[in-house]
């Protein structure tokens, strides 16, 4: 191995250790964030001085513009006197600026890892079905946040991953992989799907039983936006709009016949409420309902409260301290935290990162998967990750090799429209 092949390998390796220690992977509870950003943080630096040392650091207008986004984030949090901002988005600002093929090395490292907790978590599944992960020894720890205090959640640690336990009976486990809960997983997994199908590469049966045994819609959205993308790549529009009419009545029909206990547990954990209560909602609220099935009366009032009687200073840069405990998913809770201001840069980082693909559309479904966390789980973007895995998608699309030779990677878009 050259020794420009072990500088690559080392500063890949650095980046997914501080990626691994900033996703909440199970076996990084034992932590505080202080500790799993201290570790982070300095191998990220580390590996950024060694490369500028090689001359492998890229300062394109886009990179550049990019950083400055989050250096303007961190200055508006350290202000607010959040002062572990440039701990947390800092080492992503120094990645933006990495040679293209040690990006490369880290988003394979990163595939591997998620790849691995989708067929770890498929046969997790297949324990707590046969009533077989009892029997294995684990530690039991306490619940990770409000949602599991509620449900009266009692975490069940085997090392590589974690079996909770509600304060209620379950027909269904959700795969979760190293997290504590599906949905969560499932923004990993769809976005490994997409980039994966949009390089032109096989489907991998691992992500996709996996990501339907969360059962997330995320990844659904995920594999609808990656499969439209191939679609519309290859001119093959139709065949697309009637495969997902197909899996989307398949889905549905499966769900409808089933019996009204499994039918009701089902719509719960996926909306997170019952049918009877979206569709009360629904016909009340229209679409803010989709956002409600993920806060409670606290988060709700919290907003209100923000919006109606925070100072203009407050409303630009957000507040530094929430009391209570509330919660929050959507981009309201953004809104509260970072202010107008913050969600103009969330914003501003997201598109600028898809329009580092080179490509209108590509980008275009890049900044829309960004849009969906952030008006589904927005508190995912509170740390580096999501923008991570948006950057390695623009990345691959732009210098990884595709193993389809039919694959259009360049879309001419006039003929689109």
């Amino acid at each position: 191995m050259s020794s420009t092949q072990k500088v690559e390998k080392l500063a890949a390796l650095c980046a997914l250790i501080w990626f691994v220690f900033i996703i909440d992977a199970c076996f990084t509870w034992f932590l505080s964030w202080h500790v799993r950003y201290a570790i982070g943080f300095p191998l990220v630096l580390y590996s950024t001085i060694v490369l500028k040392r090689e001359q492998r650091l890229v300062l394109t207008k886009q990179r550049r513009i990019c950083v400055l986004l989050l250096v303007l984030l961190i200055i508006l949090q350290t202000i607010d006197y959040r002062y572990t901002a440039l701990l947390c988005y800092g080492p992503l600002a120094l990645i933006l600026l990495w040679d293209e093929q040690v990006l490369l090395k880290l988003y394979n490292y990163i595939k591997r890892f998620i790849v691995f907790y989708a067929v770890v978590s498929i046969i997790v599944v297949v324990l707590v079905l046969t009533d077989t992960w009892s029997f294995l020894p684990h530690i039991e720890l306490p619940p990770q946040d409000i949602v599991q205090e509620n449900l009266n959640t009692t975490n069940h640690f085997f090392g590589l991953f974690v079996i909770p336990q509600y304060g209620y009976e379950m027909s269904f486990y959700r795969a979760m992989g190293p997290l504590r809960e599906g949905g969560h997983f499932s923004i990993f997994l769809g976005f490994i799907y997409f980039i994966e199908r949009c390089v032109g590469h096989r489907r991998n049966i691992w992500i996709i039983i996996a990501g339907l045994l969360t059962l997330s819609p995320n990844f659904v959205f995920f594999y609808i936006t990656a499969e439209g993308y191939v679609a519309l790549s290859r001119k093959k529009a139709i065949r697309f709009l009637l495969q997902t009419v197909g899996f989307v009545a398949v889905i549905v029909a499966a769900v409808w016949f089933s019996p009204d206990s499994i039918k009701e547990e089902l719509v719960k954990i996926v909306l997170e409420r019952s049918l009877q209560e979206n569709v009360g909602n629904m016909d009340s609220n229209g679409f803010m309902a989709l956002l409600e099935g993920r806060t409670d009366l606290g988060g709700e009032l919290i907003y209100a409260k923000f919006v109606k009687r925070a100072g203009l200073i407050t409303k630009l840069k957000g507040m530094s301290v929430v009391d209570g405990d509330f919660v929050l998913s959507d981009f309201r809770l953004l809104i509260i935290l970072y202010g107008y201001i913050g969600m103009l840069l969330f914003l501003g980082i997201s598109y600028v990162i898809g329009k580092m693909s080179q490509n209108i559309f590509y980008g275009i479904c890049v900044f829309i998967l960004g849009i969906f966390v952030m008006i589904s789980r927005a508190w995912m973007l509170q740390q580096a990750y999501v923008w991570t895995m948006m950057f390695m998608a623009s990345i691959v699309f732009c210098y990884g090799n595709t193993k389809d030779s039919n694959m259009e990677k360049f879309i001419d878009v006039k003929n689109l429209i």
